[in-house]
């Protein structure tokens, strides 16, 4: 199977390239995409914060809109492409992790105590990243010390990523193969954000992902990474030599987006029964997709897909 796989590349990869252009140059719009989010919410911040120790509420709602765009940002990039960012060292800058134990909760509390006792110097924010700057927008009245300590710092981290990160593939690795390969992750990777719905101390029942944004953008991130799901199940069978699939993908990709559709803007906390039908949805329609990719698509066109797939379910 792997050989076939190879000999059916090397015919299709010359006929499918201008495709597989588009493919990569989708990508590389979604990491700059991301950085522009990033450097927007920083630039709001230092506005927000000119001449001001803390934030107000009125001041904190002005960030919201440049830092809801940044969580959906996130969501494209860090189910489209965690690994390569994580090489670089960077995973915990650029996505939501599971937090339960709140680590990144009490470091902040500490350098909150740090601030008011006068002993904090520096926290190079950024290596707490979004989870950071979850934590402080909210609070009743953001530290715009600690803010700005990641508006600036942020902005170096940035310019290592596009230093570093290969926004172009290597013909070798520019193939139907590596595209498949990459739908098959990003569905395993939103999956992987709603590994366990765990129970708290008062019978409700929370989302994995609930735990990490205080802000209540778990599912703002998860969303936006189901919307761009969505729209590569249709962009990928564009690559295929025939149409055999374009009823099964247009089908998925109509699932997945009515789905994103219908997802409320935070956990039904109050609803256990709630809480877990979303989080069985949201994994059933990615299974579907992994499901489609590994048996139908490998089978129809001798791909080897999921094989590479180090993140899991």
């Amino acid at each position: 199977m792997r050989y076939l796989g190879v000999v059916f590349l090397a015919v299709v990869l010359p006929v499918h390239a201008a495709w597989l252009d588009e493919w990569e140059a989708a990508q590389n719009q979604a990491v700059l995409d991301w950085q522009a989010a990033a450097s927007e919410l920083a630039e709001q911040v230092q506005i927000a914060c000119a001449d001001r120790e803390f934030l107000s509420a009125e001041q904190r709602q002005s960030v919201q809109p440049a830092w809801q765009h940044l969580v959906s940002q996130w969501g494209v990039i860090t189910t489209q492409s965690p690994a390569v960012i994580d090489e670089l060292g960077l995973g915990y800058r650029v996505a939501f992790w599971p937090d339960s134990r709140g680590i990144v909760g009490r470091q902040m509390q500490t350098h909150q105590q740090e601030r008011a006792e006068g002993t904090y110097q520096s926290l190079q924010l950024a290596g707490h990243g979004i989870q950071a700057v979850d934590w402080l927008l909210a609070q009743p009245e953001p530290d715009c010390v600690l803010l700005l300590d990641w508006a600036e710092v942020y902005q170096g981290y940035l310019d290592q990523i596009t230093e570093q990160l290969p926004l172009r593939l290597t013909p070798a690795d520019r193939a139907l193969t590596l595209a498949t390969n990459d739908l098959y992750a990003q569905a395993s990777r939103i999956n992987q954000r709603l590994r366990e719905v765990i129970p708290e101390a008062d019978g409700r029942y929370r989302p994995f992902m609930g735990d990490v944004s205080e802000t209540g953008q778990s599912l703002t991130l998860v969303k936006a990474a189901l919307n761009d799901l969505a729209r590569r199940i249709v962009e990928v069978t564009d690559g295929f030599p025939d149409d055999s699939q374009d009823r099964t993908a247009d089908s998925l990709s109509s699932d997945v987006q009515q789905l994103a559709d219908q997802l409320p803007e935070g956990w039904p906390m109050d609803d256990a029964e709630a809480a877990w039908d979303i989080s069985t949805r949201i994994r059933a329609v990615n299974v579907a997709v992994e499901t489609w990719l590994s048996d139908d698509v490998a089978a129809r066109y001798s791909l080897l897909i999921g094989f590479n797939n180090q993140d899991g379910d």
